[in-house]
């Protein structure tokens, strides 16, 4: 949009966009996505290229530095809880310290407690014990916001980081996040930073589609010359419009090019990575909370090949330099006996841990990652007599007939709720009934909804 000659935009309807001041502001995009994606934003990194028009080493530089900036401010905020338990500090105010430092000789500039640091050396005062560390007991912590807000900025700061919640905002902002997370609803602690995203994240796909329509009624690009020129080249060219749109991008030497594969019929998987890694943090959804599917849930957990998520706390990372949260990877064996499996994952390969099913799920250790559990919501749907189903088929599946490999379009004849299988036949071949199981290939995108019956 930021490129669309006026004429055209304001043939779009830019109403959401015209309601949310910088909408589409790359850094207002970049620090709502660290706020909600405390993990680090590697797995949303093609998404965010698209949606904020920044290269991936940008957003990276990007990250760096905002995380950088507030490693200094909670530096900062250590130093001044140190101080502040010394009694001049309690006792006087900036003035009065300011004047026993001119008094004592010494330098006066800088906020109180760097005046106290100084005066302490000075007059050889024995220095304040050392901060009491939190040691991670939530319930420890009040109950009420009120009394947590009377902690400093500091202790505030160190309880989110403790929990790996970001602890950038002001001082009542980060005393509702502790008493959230207090609470036991971690997942609310960012919710209006996730709806904002799943907004930009709609606007962007409207106003492409929109702007994707007009262009077909009115193909022509409109090129204006200013009176006084800037020592640059043009900033738009008729083959595509967006390349190296502006003068820093030309004198960095970047270019960020759109996706070729990107139409209007794939649009929604170039946000998919986002969308999807959203779902982690909007906490426990519907899915988990059917009773009629949370057996398929635990079932599609045990399937070799599954994708799932695993949560590292503080404590099982320890001092090996992982950060604490959901770390994604794969099953590689199930034990039925033992009811355990056995994990790979995609960050140290060949290294396995195993996890037990129905004690880690209950205890939220390990879930199903979010693109294996959006197929399982189509189980209900599936499993329908009459319903119209997509199947994979493979070349060592079918050996001995004259069948390729590819998709089969079929129509499911009956439903073995108790097996998990359904019988179906294929369109192509209505002569023959074949059974399959449904859950190990809904998991493995074998087997896709294609019409419902409603």
């Amino acid at each position: 949009m930021h490129y669309l000659p006026l004429e055209k935009m304001e043939k779009l309807d830019t109403d959401v966009v015209d309601e949310t001041p910088g909408a589409f502001l790359p850094s207002k995009i970049l620090e709502l996505a660290i706020k909600v994606f405390r993990h680090g934003l590697d797995q949303v990194l093609s998404s965010l290229c698209v949606l904020c028009w920044c290269s991936e080493e940008e957003i990276k530089r990007f990250e760096d530095e905002f995380r950088n900036k507030l490693d200094t401010s909670f530096t900062k905020e250590k130093e001044r809880a140190y101080w502040s338990q010394d009694d001049l500090y309690k006792k006087n105010d900036k003035a009065k310290l300011q004047s026993l430092c001119k008094k004592n000789g010494i330098s006066s500039d800088g906020i109180k407690h760097e005046c106290v640091k100084r005066l302490v050396k000075k007059l050889n005062r024995n220095p304040p014990p050392v901060l009491e560390k939190y040691d991670g007991k939530l319930f420890s912590l009040p109950n009420y916001v009120t009394q947590i807000a009377k902690f400093s900025v500091y202790k505030l700061r160190e309880i989110l980081r403790f929990h790996n919640i970001l602890d950038c905002g002001t001082k009542d902002e980060l005393a509702i996040r502790v008493g959230t997370l207090r609470a036991g609803r971690t997942h609310l602690v960012f919710q209006n930073e996730i709806h904002a995203i799943q907004d930009i994240i709609n606007a962007t796909k409207t106003l492409i589609r929109r702007q994707k329509e007009h262009h077909l009624t009115d193909p022509v690009v409109i090129h204006r010359i200013r009176k006084f020129l800037t020592p640059t080249t043009a900033s738009l060219n008729m083959i595509r419009p967006r390349d190296s749109a502006s003068a820093s991008a030309k004198q960095n030497g970047k270019r960020l090019e759109v996706p070729e594969e990107v139409t209007l019929e794939t649009l929604d998987e170039v946000f998919r990575p986002i969308e999807d890694e959203l779902l982690v943090y909007i906490g426990v959804d519907s899915v988990e909370n059917a009773p009629e599917i949370v057996a398929g849930l635990l079932d599609a957990i045990r399937t070799v090949g599954v994708r799932i998520l695993a949560r590292w706390s503080k404590e099982e990372i320890g001092d090996s330099g992982w950060k604490t949260g959901w770390y994604v990877g794969s099953v590689l064996k199930h034990n039925k006996e033992r009811d355990t499996i056995e994990v790979e994952f995609d960050t140290e390969a060949n290294v396995i841990y195993t996890y037990k099913v129905d004690e880690d799920v209950k205890a939220n250790k390990i879930r199903l990652a979010q693109s294996t559990k959006r197929s399982i919501q189509n189980y209900e749907e599936v499993c329908q007599v009459g319903v119209v189903v997509e199947v994979m088929l493979e070349e060592d599946e079918l050996e001995d007939t004259d069948w390729t490999s590819g998709w089969y379009t079929a129509e499911v004849q009956a439903v073995d709720y108790d097996d998990d299988e359904v019988d179906l036949f294929f369109l192509d071949k209505p002569d023959f009934v074949y059974n399959i199981p449904v859950l190990p290939n809904l998991i493995t995108g074998k087997l896709r909804l294609k019409e419902k019956l409603f």
